[in-house]
Parts: C-alpha cells; structure tokens; sequence
C-alpha cells in the first residue's frame, strides 16, 4: 500500500474513532483534533470531507470554529474563494465567528 494512502485510511480510522467519543470539556468532540491535523497537513480536501461530520459544540451548538480551521487552511494554499463560500455554510450567527 503507498505510504499516502495509508496516512488517509489512519487519519479515517482515527476520525470514527474520535465520532464515538463524548465530547470534551471545550465542548468539542474528539474529532475536531483529527480535523485539526488534517487541515493543517493538507491536503484541505480531506478535511473538507470530514467538516461536515463534525459534531456543534456541545456548550454552544456552533460549528464555526472547524469551519474557520479549514478556511484558514484554505487561505493558506490561497484558495480565497472557495474560503469565502465556505461561510455560506454556516448559520447566520455563526457568520460573525468565521
């Protein structure tokens, strides 16, 4: 298997895993550090698959702050665009925090 792909099916495997997990005291999910690494390693595609199993904070139902580490990922490799229109996905209220 090519060291790439192996990397994807760990940070996969690694990700379910972290979706059974209760949230921590943040609020946050366990999964929010996998999509953390992945952002921030790239590619930002695979994060981007991930957000949207990302679960809201449980303290304040908000999904700003994963939304915000990838679109800052996004910035990064100058994907402004598509960083922008990520914001459309979230909330009204949420909006003010991307």
């Amino acid at each position: 298997m090519p060291k790439g792909k192996l990397r994807v099916t760990a940070l996969e495997h690694a990700f379910e895993i972290a979706l059974c997990q209760p949230a921590m005291g943040t609020g946050w999910g366990l999964e929010l550090k996998v999509l953390r690494q992945v952002a921030g390693e790239g590619p930002v595609d695979d994060a981007l698959e991930m957000l949207s199993q990302v679960r809201k904070n449980a303290q304040n139902e908000s999904k700003a702050y994963p939304y915000s580490l990838i679109g800052r990922a996004m910035v990064g490799t100058k994907d402004f665009e598509q960083a922008l229109s990520l914001r459309e996905d979230l909330s009204e209220t949420d909006h003010r925090f991307y």
